[in-house]
């Protein structure tokens, strides 16, 4: 299991990952699981530093969110160019996954009129993109629990 955070300010974006990853797990006798595993960066970000990738899954999602980053567009004028970059990067592979449905990726955009944050799945051999809608916590002291609200 991956553990990501992505939080959205006034002047950008912040996106944390867990670094595990596990590989092969095989029953043994007496009940027991082996498998093996080991740390791996989870986050790509783009030489301009425009897009950040934050994956979980198997080879699917880091090979999407590795086609993202190198291939990424200098500039997005508007969430539908973001979008359909998006599909049209990771469509192809998504015909050579036979099980696409728990993959996932987290990415930043920094770009101005471009929601900031975006989720990448995959449902029934298509690829959904999502702007994630960001929650604002109105809080007047640190004993205040606040209210929350669409942004």
């Amino acid at each position: 299991m991956t553990l990501q955070v992505g939080l959205v300010a006034s002047n950008g974006f912040v996106i944390a990952s867990d670094r595990k990853a596990s590989r092969d797990f095989k029953a043994i006798p007496q009940g027991r699981v082996r498998g093996a595993s080991s740390q791996v960066r989870k986050i790509l970000v783009t030489p301009n530093k425009k897009l950040v990738c934050a994956f979980s899954g198997d080879d699917l999602s880091k090979n999407v969110a590795d086609a993202l980053v190198a291939w990424c567009p200098a500039a997005f004028a508007s969430d539908a160019d973001v979008e359909n970059y998006f599909k049209a990067t990771s469509q192809p592979f998504i015909f050579k996954n036979s099980q696409p449905e728990n993959q996932q990726i987290i990415v930043g955009v920094a770009a101005p009129n471009v929601s900031p944050l975006w989720r990448l799945f995959y449902y029934s051999g298509s690829a959904i993109t999502q702007p994630i809608k960001v929650c604002v916590r109105a809080s007047t002291g640190l004993t205040d629990v606040g209210d929350f609200a669409d942004y």
